[in-house]
């Protein structure tokens, strides 16, 4: 298994995600390309739940990767998240992505987040919710 390291004030958080009780298995394959394109969109979203919300954002990105009813392409994926910017990541939105991919999913599947409040959302996903940090629920349909 693959070991992150992002910096020096957040080892037990990573130590935390990597070593936790969720399982991890082989996910998709990914260029550093595709790795840069979903931290890019987990950097643009995390701005509240510290790194256990970045890494349930990475996996909504790759378990949309690995479902025949989304896009099939990172750029894509990300777009139908409603991402459209170009936010440069950090390096624990790197090590977030590098860790959705590797298979860690501390979400259990979901397809879907929302911030708390947005009625619509909420509405639409909110008796699937399958995870939760910060501000966000984390549901699978």
């Amino acid at each position: 298994m693959k070991k992150y390291f992002v910096s020096l004030c957040c080892p037990i958080l990573i130590a935390a995600a990597i070593y936790s009780a969720s399982p991890v298995v082989a996910r998709v394959e990914l260029s550093d390309n595709d790795i840069y394109i979903i931290a890019s969109y987990i950097e643009y979203y995390a701005d509240e739940g510290g790194y256990a919300c970045r890494t349930a954002l990475g996996a909504v990105a790759v378990n949309r990767l690995e479902n025949a009813l989304f896009p099939s392409t990172a750029l894509d994926v990300v777009r139908s998240l409603g991402y459209s910017g170009n936010t440069t990541p950090s390096q624990a939105s790197i090590a977030a992505a590098r860790l959705a991919a590797d298979g860690y999913d501390p979400t259990g599947g979901a397809l879907f987040f929302y911030r708390v409040g947005d009625m619509h959302a909420e509405k639409r996903h909110g008796h699937y919710v399958t995870f939760a940090c910060g501000g966000y629920r984390f549901a699978t349909g």
